[in-house]
């Protein structure tokens, strides 16, 4: 199951929470709307002292226009686009280590960048307010901890379909595309999947026996003996970690075993693939092939809108937000879907399973000639070339058709590499995450038109401009001269 990831950066400009409050801000749970903000920034560079109550925001009384302003930017969230001067210089992308050993030829279009390639490969809001422990700007490496090659894989990524292997119309590439940028990622397919129940060891005196211990048919988890059991048809079998599973993999798969509380107050726990229980546990392939239908699951993704509301005025959604992303009738429907509230109000989540890759398939070949992505570069102004293109790989992202990198190579990757198919420069998205849901939102609002009508460039007026304010962004991040400052906190240019 894929999970959910609010990237801390655009969380702590959102909510304006200080370093030590950024936990509350991680929890998206639902905040009273009148609470007020807990902390404010001074406006001196490196400092995060709070400023007293009732003392007016210094930044309130300035003269100066916020950034996007003075560069001419009005769409929607452009207001989290960080100045050039105020992103941390980076080291061209030449010169990291995995492009010199590699021997590499970056693509023109990132060389240009200089060192201001951090929103163009992680995230605009991302890279303008994240700080780590030590109270620093974004770093070549500020994803590894959690995904570690990140940058390395993007970069490898962006090369890949910027050459003449990949065409975009062929889903074998589209498959070899994920394989790049997030290894181990899998189509959203009905796979054999297990609920998995960890037990601590009873006391003696009350469960004397294994069989007693374990009465129910289904698969069992000890953690103080790092034992997995199997019971079905009156038989129990143990079976021990493989040799080569080291103690932190060990770890990992009990503790993921606790699972996670539903909004709803509900424990659930996540179901674990028969492909990762053959790997970590001995002799359990024909095992779990003897368990009845009703203990195995499917294994499928669980996807939200990300920072959508980053998108709205005053960060809230609109009433009608979940009633206008629900999904269409020519669409494959969810396995299921939840709504979740939120202070921005309600979101709505998919979880995505197919049938098959064949149904995976059929689907992407719809989506190319609905949003006629195949003669997207004859005959039709920017406009209506970016507005099919936003539907197209807005579409994309909300069908989750893989576990996971859904939004980074539809929005980050294959956006910019239509874009330049089409003779446009690359755009950089305030808010990467998120933006998909805007564009379903949007068609959702106007009765979703048919692509390529003036109805559809119409409802995707919005999309148009934030990615036109993101093409103005990747040029004046082309165009900045070496940045002097070493750091400087966001609320500066806020």
């Amino acid at each position: 199951m894929a999970t959910i990831h609010r990237p801390p950066g655009i969380s702590a400009i959102l909510t304006r929470t200080a370093t030590t409050g950024l936990a509350t801000a991680f929890s998206r749970g639902p905040v009273p709307s009148k609470k007020p903000d807990l902390l404010q920034y001074t406006n001196t560079a490196l400092s995060r002292s709070p400023v007293p109550p009732k003392k007016p925001d210094p930044l309130e009384s300035t003269d100066t226009p916020p950034y996007w302003q003075r560069a001419g930017l009005a769409g929607p969230a452009c207001e989290f686009y960080p100045p050039p001067s105020a992103l941390m210089e980076l080291p061209p992308l030449a010169s990291l280590a995995f492009v010199v050993s590699g021997g590499l030829e970056l693509p023109a279009w990132l060389v240009a960048l200089g060192g201001k390639w951090g929103p163009y490969c992680f995230d605009a809001a991302y890279c303008g307010g994240h700080f780590d422990t030590c109270g620093r700007m974004y770093t070549a490496d500020m994803f590894d901890s959690n995904e570690p090659g990140y940058l390395e894989r993007f970069i490898r990524s962006v090369m890949y379909v910027a050459s003449p292997a990949f065409d975009i119309e062929r889903f074998d590439d589209i498959v070899r595309l994920y394989g790049i940028a997030r290894p181990g990622v899998r189509l959203c397919v009905a796979a054999p999947a297990f609920a998995v129940m960890p037990t601590d060891l009873m006391k003696p005196a009350e469960q004397p026996t294994p069989m007693g211990r374990y009465a129910r048919v289904g698969v069992y988890f000890e953690r103080a003996t790092e034992q997995l059991f199997i019971r079905a048809h009156g038989k129990l079998s143990a079976h021990v970690f493989r040799t080569g599973v080291d103690t932190a993999t060990k770890a990992k798969f009990g503790e993921d075993l606790r699972g996670f509380v539903r909004p709803d107050g509900k424990l659930a726990r996540l179901p674990v693939s028969e492909e990762t229980l053959v790997g970590l546990f001995e002799e359990v392939s024909e095992r779990l092939q003897t368990l009845f239908a009703p203990h195995r699951v499917l294994q499928c993704s669980m996807h939200g809108p990300g920072w959508t509301e980053a998108y709205f005025p005053g960060r809230r959604y609109p009433n009608d937000f979940v009633e206008c992303s629900k999904p269409r009738a020519d669409e494959v429907p969810p396995f299921y879907s939840e709504v979740r509230t939120f202070s921005a109000g309600r979101e709505l989540y998919f979880h995505t399973v197919y049938q098959d890759e064949a149904q995976i398939r059929d689907l992407y070949r719809g989506k190319l000639e609905k949003f006629l992505i195949h003669g997207l570069d004859t005959g039709r102004s920017a406009d209506e070339q970016i507005a099919l293109i936003a539907g197209f790989v807005s579409d994309m992202v909300t069908a989750h058709v893989f576990t996971d990198a859904n939004n980074r190579v539809w929005i980050q990757i294959l956006l910019n590499q239509l874009l330049r198919r089409c003779g446009q420069s690359d755009t950089i998205l305030a808010v990467p995450n998120g933006f998909a849901a805007r564009v379903r939102y949007d068609l959702g609002a106007a009765n979703h038109p048919p692509p390529g009508t003036e109805a559809y460039l119409d409802a995707m007026r919005h999309a148009v401009q934030m990615i036109r304010d993101g093409q103005r962004y990747y040029a004046s991040l082309c165009a900045q001269s070496p940045c002097q400052l070493a750091n400087i906190a966001p609320d500066c240019w806020l």
